[in-house]
């Protein structure tokens, strides 16, 4: 089971960015198949989780988007991207 699913909002580290932290978890996520392709990421849903602001959950988005895990369609939201994710 990875961190995502036991994480709350007071579990962030004081040193690094809630946006980074949470897009760290996000990544791990998929990058383990737990979310698979075409899974649905819903901001509304990761603000409830964390605690954290729209704009703090959009740019951890942003940040997967920039890494090509994740893709958005306008009126659809967020998804994780198709084919291999390579591993780090």
């Amino acid at each position: 089971m990875t961190r995502y699913d036991t994480f709350g909002p007071d579990d962030f580290e004081p040193d690094s960015p809630k946006w980074e932290q949470i897009a760290e978890l996000l990544e791990k996520q998929i990058r383990s198949g737990a979310w698979g392709p075409k899974y649905l990421i819903s901001e509304v849903q990761l603000m409830g989780k964390f605690g954290v602001s729209r704009p703090t959950v959009r740019k951890a988005m942003q940040h997967l988007r920039d890494q090509g895990l994740i893709y958005t369609r306008r009126n659809l939201g967020s998804f994780v991207a198709n084919g291999d994710v390579p591993s780090e």
